[in-house]
């Protein structure tokens, strides 16, 4: 778009409410007051690092909001957004400099009739008009590159509102990307939604056909989406929810292998119809629900896919509360999946089914000597059946926790010191068989995985305090998990962090944050292929089981300090932050920040400065933001 373009369009948007005033003065007043906002600002940037690259900005930017009605607020109201930015920049190097320069006004304009009415419309226009012009001096002597872009988005919506709460909209869009290089982009949409509510039920539908042109590529898109959603509720203890989605995806693009340019078309076609029924008696100790969903994608031998699939699936669970320290649960599910691929038309049929019943009961807590303990234990049965195996798994697990907190003697003080420890002893068996067809690898690692024995260890302490107008948080976690068995695996964990938020009289605040962790990880791990391993260099084949050792350290920390009246200036706020985080695990990023900021507030006019310095992995960075803003 030219610059006469671009400003016949911000001629054309911002008269939007001038002629409305305009047709309101020749009909006696008819626009109300307008309400005017926004605000005007420059931004300047400056970052460098050490390795010689600097960049600098000068950016300047401005918005005007302005909102009234016609005549009443409940026959039109209209509002409307303009922006402007104007950006310089400036980029160097020990190989090349370049300099941008970048000019953007987007706008929106909003117009909503009858707002607070059964029928309210509502139109939205937006735009976006933009150019960058950028000379480069490096490689080559000097290049010079502008290019324009603009967008355009127009929507209308349409609703009615019915009197038992029923809900119909309809709505259209058109959305346009125009630049020089990446040429034209359109997309049209319309759609319907319907939302019927009467007693005892709900339906929802929802219908939408969109379509896309990008003409540099000669790429078009269809889709169409229909969603139809029953809910029905006879009852508060029973709901059914039932629907059926059908999407259809059409396309056609240049084949870029074909000598002739040769234009491809492909469709998708994806329906599924699912069912889903909850029922929890008011009276009764238990909770029943089901399920099934049938799904089918019809694809054409040049779509993404290439296949044809059908699959349906149910499932079903029980869930029975004896007491409160005593359930039982129970679930089933079944999938049948059915795949044909158009190109080689081979047919695969695969079958999943999977069944588990379980009990857990959890004891009441018992004080000893001020600590709170309770034991708990829970077993289950499950088997599961795929295309390449069928196993049952039985699983006890048998835990106790125990936890105290001191309060301090006289309580006149807030805070308190926490104590919490968990054990947990779990005994998992498993009886199976693996596909007779598949790899020897495969069956070795599904055999040494069906039965391993948990023990879990876990303890925290914490201590939080409130005093001198301030709050403070200490915390040690201590874990270790170990599973015994073909594959043999430890898991310890080690974590403290601290956390404290201080003032310092009235006008000045401190806070920080410490955080250590380490976690170390020692597992059996079994080797498909053959080869060296990188980690032990050693030759391996498959079968073979090595052990793997991992150490992480990660350590983080943050300090903040907050002055609201900085010098003795009224409004004039200082901060600075400091934070570091440093990670053992190889390619991690270490990284420091210390950033300090001046901020000056007087009346509309706001003002920022700041500096920061940072250091990733001996990089460093220094960067300068100055920001004055006017608003109105």
């Amino acid at each position: 778009m030219t610059r006469v373009g671009r400003a016949c369009l911000s001629s054309l948007a911002s008269g939007l409410l001038l002629s409305i005033a305009t047709a309101g003065s020749a009909a006696a007043a008819v626009l109300g007051p307008v309400d005017v906002s926004g605000y005007l600002g420059y931004n300047y940037r400056s970052l460098s690092e050490s390795a010689g690259q600097e960049s600098v900005s000068h950016q300047l930017n401005g918005t005007v909001n302005a909102s009234s009605y016609l005549w009443q607020p409940w026959l039109a109201t209209a509002d409307s957004s303009f922006t402007f930015t104007q950006d310089s920049s400036d980029y160097s190097s020990e190989q090349l400099s370049n300099s941008t320069s970048s000019q953007i006004l987007t706008g929106n304009i909003g117009l909503n009739v009858f707002p607070k009415s059964r029928t309210p419309f509502i139109a939205r226009l937006q735009f976006s008009d933009s150019r960058v012009d950028r000379e480069q001096v490096g490689g080559v002597p000097v290049t010079f590159v502008g290019e324009e872009y603009s967008s355009t988005y127009l929507g209308l919506k349409q609703s009615y509102l019915g009197e038992e709460g029923d809900r119909y909209q309809a709505r259209l869009d058109l959305r346009s990307w125009d630049s020089a290089r990446g040429g034209q982009y359109k997309e049209q949409s319309v759609g319907l939604d319907v939302d019927l509510r009467r007693a005892q039920q709900r339906f929802v539908a929802r219908g939408n056909y969109s379509a896309t042109d990008q003409s540099a590529v000669e790429r078009e898109n269809k889709f169409i989406t229909i969603d139809l959603s029953h809910f029905y509720y006879p009852a508060r203890s029973f709901r059914l929810d039932s629907k059926v989605s059908i999407y259809d995806y059409d396309r056609s693009f240049l084949d870029p292998s074909s000598e002739n340019r040769d234009t491809r078309i492909s469709s998708t076609n994806i329906t599924q119809v699912s069912s889903f029924a909850f029922w929890r008696p008011q009276n009764l100790p238990w909770t029943v629900s089901a399920g099934a969903r049938v799904s089918s994608t019809d694809s054409s031998p040049d779509s993404v896919s290439g296949t044809d699939q059908l699959q349906v699936a149910a499932n079903a669970g029980i869930f029975y509360r004896v007491s409160q320290y005593l359930r039982f649960d129970a679930s089933m599910s079944a999938t049948t999946r059915k795949s044909m691929d158009n190109v080689s038309n081979i047919s695969i049929t695969n079958e999943y089914y999977r069944g588990r019943i379980g009990g857990l009961y959890s004891s009441m807590w018992y004080s000893f000597y001020e600590f709170m303990y309770q034991w708990y234990a829970d077993a289950s049965i499950e088997s599961k059946v795929d295309p390449f195996s069928k196993t049952l798994f039985a699983d006890a697990n048998l835990g106790q926790n125990f936890s105290r907190t001191w309060w301090p003697i006289e309580r006149t003080t807030p805070g308190s010191l926490r104590f919490n420890f968990n054990q947990a002893l779990v005994v998992s068996n498993a009886w199976g068989r693996y596909e007779e067809s598949a790899a020897q690898v495969d069956k070795d690692i599904y055999e040494m995985a069906l039965s391993a024995n948990k023990l879990r260890h876990s303890a925290s302490l914490a201590f939080n305090s409130q005093l001198w107008k301030g709050d403070v948080l200490a915390q040690v976690t201590l874990s270790d998990s170990r599973e015994m068995g073909d594959l043999n695996a430890v898991y310890q964990l080690i974590n403290a962090q601290f956390n404290c938020t201080q003032a310092l009289g009235g006008k000045s605040f401190l806070s920080g944050n410490f955080t250590v962790q380490q976690v170390l990880s020692e597992y059996d791990e079994v080797i498909r292929y053959s080869g060296v391993d990188s980690a032990t260099n050693q030759s391996v084949v498959p079968g073979d089981v090595i052990t793997r050792e991992r150490d992480t350290k990660t350590s983080t920390a943050s300090i903040r300090f907050e002055h609201v009246r900085a010098f003795g200036v009224p409004r004039l706020r200082f901060t600075t932050n400091y934070m570091v985080s440093k990670i053992s695990t190889a390619g991690a990023l270490d990284r420091e920040d210390w950033e300090s900021a001046l901020s000056y507030r007087i009346g509309l006019l706001d003002t920022n400065v700041s500096y920061r310095v940072t250091d990733t992995d001996g990089r460093d960075y220094d960067l300068l933001y100055f920001r004055v803003m006017r608003r109105f």
